[in-house]
């Protein structure tokens, strides 16, 4: 259960619908009592006020607890084409730190040849050796920093999506089913009662 999985629901134009039907209800049921005509009210229509009073609390839980990394963009690929540029912007000396921190598994001799490198910076004694050490090591961090920018976006992105605020989206996850099934309930119903009707 992902928070990009809820998103998308809450994207969707029945829960716009479901605002009308916790607000509209209400008012209506109280003007007509009002008017002195108070009308019986079907087992569908409350179940259908209570279902979308479970989609408009989910969509409260969403809109409070959804991290913003997810909520505020409309993917991964626009989340990442709005921060690339500005972390492949950054300072080159703060490149080390994000291309050793984004390293996987599969780059352990490249990660031993920067850390070898970083060693030998420290121990050289002459300047020029050291200034050689310097280069050869900006160059290999050049050459891994835009990819590991990326890595470092989707591991962001994905972190966002899977971990943060669990029980919020449990919550909010459980309220769209009951919203959900609720609604499917009441559609159901009405189908059946319309095909009987028919023979």
């Amino acid at each position: 259960m992902k928070w990009s999985s809820i998103k998308d629901f809450f994207h969707n134009p029945v829960i716009k619908v479901s605002y009308v039907v916790v607000i509209g209800l209400p008012l209506f049921f109280e003007m007509a009592n009002g008017m002195g005509k108070a009308p019986t009210v079907p087992l569908g229509i409350f179940l259908l006020f209570f279902a979308a009073l479970a989609l408009l609390i989910g969509a409260g839980v969403y809109f409070s607890f959804c991290p913003r990394e997810i909520k505020n963009y409309k993917d991964i690929h626009d989340y990442k084409e709005k921060h690339k540029p500005d972390l492949l912007a950054k300072d080159p000396g703060d490149w080390l730190a994000v291309v050793l921190a984004n390293m996987d598994y599969t780059e352990l001799d490249r990660k031993r040849q920067i850390e070898q490198l970083l060693l030998d910076i420290r121990q050289a004694a002459n300047p020029e050796i050291k200034k050689g050490f310097q280069e050869k090591l900006m160059s290999i961090v050049k050459e891994l920093y835009p990819s590991k920018v990326v890595f470092f976006l989707e591991n962001k992105y994905a972190d966002c999506n899977e971990n943060i605020n669990i029980w919020a989206k449990i919550a909010c996850f459980i309220l769209l089913g009951i919203g959900t099934l609720l609604t499917l309930w009441v559609f159901g119903e009405r189908i059946v009662t319309v095909i009987r009707n028919i023979h």
